[in-house]
């Protein structure tokens, strides 16, 4: 450094900075830079020098550096975004063919007035996050949780959920539409006028849970009891179902229509 006004990167520094961790990573460099010993790259400095003093002015290709900037920032934005939304309140926003945005934990961060469009989500808990005015279509869900998070005109279209259990999470003016639920149970929430239509459901236990205004229409299931959970104005309608007993769950104003049962 005192002598050349400069130093050589060792290879780890260059892992560092141009590696596949680093947002500046470039594959090319990287393997230039890996291969390169420590004269090799004194000589190609000077050479580069010797080119530059004779250039009468250096032109920057500006498409190439955009693009290198907007690759790195989108490399900064994934690493941000992966350690979750905390306390970060979503608003007037439209998540579409975002996976990576939706299956980001969403803890103390409420989500008001947007919608979540061709959005898969792995591993995506919403955790104190209520949601509101928030239709959810064509956005799978999976390994993912709904804990102390009330929802209310959210419906779920076309969005299957699976291994999402819903945890002191009450629902209000929610309709579940064409939407599997599969190992996804419903504890110690509530829901009011939250039907579920043409909806199968599997291993999705209702628990303490009171149902309001909820039918099921088209909506076979199994293996879903109902225990503790008084239902009120609703219905069964061509919801055949099996294995699900309704266990110390009072039926009130409650019609059960060409559902046939086994095993319940």
């Amino acid at each position: 450094m005192n002598t050349t006004g400069y130093a050589v990167l060792n290879k780890h520094q260059i892992e560092m900075l141009y590696g596949p961790n680093s947002p500046h990573h470039d594959p090319k460099v990287y393997q230039r830079f890996m291969n390169m010993t420590e004269d090799q790259v004194h000589d190609r400095l000077h050479t580069e020098f010797e080119m530059m003093s004779q250039m009468e002015r250096v032109k920057i290709d500006e498409k190439a550096f955009s693009k290198a900037q907007g690759v790195a920032h989108a490399r900064r934005r994934k690493r941000q975004l992966l350690s979750g939304l905390i306390l970060s309140p979503i608003l007037l926003t439209n998540v579409v063919l975002s996976p990576l945005l939706a299956s980001q934990p969403f803890i103390l961060s409420p989500v008001v007035l947007s919608t979540l469009i061709l959005s898969p989500s792995v591993f995506g808990a919403v955790v104190l996050s209520p949601w509101l005015f928030l239709p959810v279509v064509l956005s799978p869900r999976v390994l993912g949780s709904l804990i102390l998070s009330p929802f209310a005109f959210s419906p779920l279209i076309l969005s299957p959920f699976a291994l999402h259990p819903a945890i002191l999470s009450p629902g209000l003016f929610s309709p579940i539409i064409l939407t599997p639920l599969l190992l996804l149970p419903l504890i110690l929430s509530p829901q009011c006028f939250t039907p579920i239509i043409l909806s199968p459901l599997c291993l999705a236990p209702v628990i303490l849970t009171p149902m309001v205004g909820s039918p099921l229409v088209l909506s076979p299931f199994v293996l879903s009891p109902i225990i503790a959970s008084p239902l009120g104005l609703g219905a069964l309608v061509l919801s055949p179902y099996a294995l699900s007993p309704v266990i110390f769950s009072p039926l009130i104003i409650f019609a059960v229509i060409l559902s046939p049962s086994w095993l319940s």
